[in-house]
């Protein structure tokens, strides 16, 4: 019997919502090579809030634990939810982001993937995999908000508010059975790179050599789409 295999969607995001990926060239040419999408295991992320406990939710866990010993303690469900979820980071919108340039592979040598939703979950599943797409809530977490965390990948869903530039969208792929073994990234097949990809945009600072470059890359591997400078380039006319 084939495994059931759920892809679960954030309501909020509508099939034309328009995402996009930034990435350095490097990682940008490996999407074409491999055809894939990379994954990276939640712990390796650099952001240190990244699926955070709020005071609350580690004492409500904790107390759990202590009247039912054989629910997990905080501490491992922390571990649990960051080293058994695989993302993939999106961002939601279709405008130019500066701060997103300048922190995923600079001003001058990055582009800039666009898709939308709908295209992005015909992807997802297409892996047969149990898959969540969610538009992540920015909060304060030394402010005890409310969150609602069932699942070990609910918590990361939330961001520190510093984050709140990014507007961030991402694909989740829980694998809690196998978290102590889990490798620290993954590639998932995209298939058709026209299927996903609708356009890419070049970085605001790139010369003609590197558009030029992209377009060449590109198209010798397949990828015949639209592909342009980011309007931060110049000023208005």
């Amino acid at each position: 019997m084939a495994k059931s295999v759920k892809v679960s969607r954030d309501p909020k995001l509508k099939d034309g919502s328009p995402l996009r990926r930034y990435v350095d060239f490097a990682k940008y040419v490996d999407i074409l090579r491999t055809g894939s999408l990379y994954f990276r295991r939640a712990d390796r992320f650099t952001d240190r809030f990244e699926g955070a406990l709020t005071p609350s939710i580690r004492r409500a866990i904790d107390e759990a634990h202590r009247t039912r010993p054989d629910a997990e303690d905080a501490n491992t469900f922390y571990d649990k939810g960051r080293k058994g979820t695989y993302v993939s980071c999106w961002t939601f919108g279709a405008k130019d982001n500066m701060a997103l340039w300048q922190l995923f592979g600079g001003t001058t040598a990055s582009v800039a993937i666009h898709t939308n939703v709908e295209r992005l979950t015909k992807l997802c599943l297409s892996w047969q995999e149990n898959v969540l797409i969610t538009q992540v809530q920015y909060i304060d977490h030394f402010e005890n908000p409310d969150m609602v965390v069932g699942r070990y990948s609910d918590l990361l869903k939330f961001k520190h508010l510093a984050y709140d530039f990014e507007r961030e969208v991402r694909i989740m792929i829980p694998k809690t059975a196998t978290w102590k073994e889990n490798p620290e990234d993954m590639l998932k097949p995209i298939g058709a790179l026209h299927d996903l990809v609708t356009s890419v945009t070049v970085a605001p600072d790139a010369k003609q050599w590197f558009i030029d470059l992209v377009k060449d890359v590109s198209d010798r591997y397949g990828l015949k789409v639209p592909i342009r400078q980011s309007q931060l380039a110049s000023l208005p006319a």
